[in-house]
């Protein structure tokens, strides 16, 4: 997940966005866009339960080994061994989480972009049609 919030790439000139675009050129690309935010954000719940899941699981298995005889072989080395790698996992979590948040700005200020490019070309559209109107009308009386 970390590489694909991290790669680089121009989400408002994707491929799958100019096709929409080219599809329905007012709405086709915010549409995508506006997909693909709630992708991103199911994919980030997803995570942060599994990440949850994860620490949950680890939290009631030292409290098992615990109840455990203390001679139990190899109680230690478990013991231990999670409490290496949980420290590795919310640190992996963190920078998913920061990379997450990068690509959600992208996609915001994307999504914006896109906004106001649909609102300026319908309003020079709008004017052009007016003033189009404006000639037909006044220029009968010429």
């Amino acid at each position: 997940m970390e590489r694909d919030y991290r790669r680089d790439e121009d989400d408002c000139q994707t491929e799958k966005a100019n096709e929409a675009g080219a599809l329905n050129p007012a709405t086709g690309r915010q549409e995508y866009l506006t997909n693909t935010l709630a992708k991103h954000c199911e994919q980030k719940e997803g995570f942060l339960k599994a990440c949850i899941l994860a620490r949950r699981t680890s939290d009631l298995f030292i409290k098992y080994m615990h109840r455990q005889p203390s001679i139990t072989v190899g109680r230690t080395f478990v013991e231990e061994r999670i409490r290496v790698v949980m420290p590795e996992l919310m640190a992996r979590e963190q920078v998913v989480l920061e990379a997450w948040a990068s690509r959600k700005r992208r996609l915001d200020d994307c999504l914006y972009y896109v906004g106001l490019k649909v609102d300026f070309l319908f309003m020079v559209f709008s004017y052009l049609w007016e003033a189009e109107v404006f000639l037909l009308k006044y220029s009968l009386f010429l």
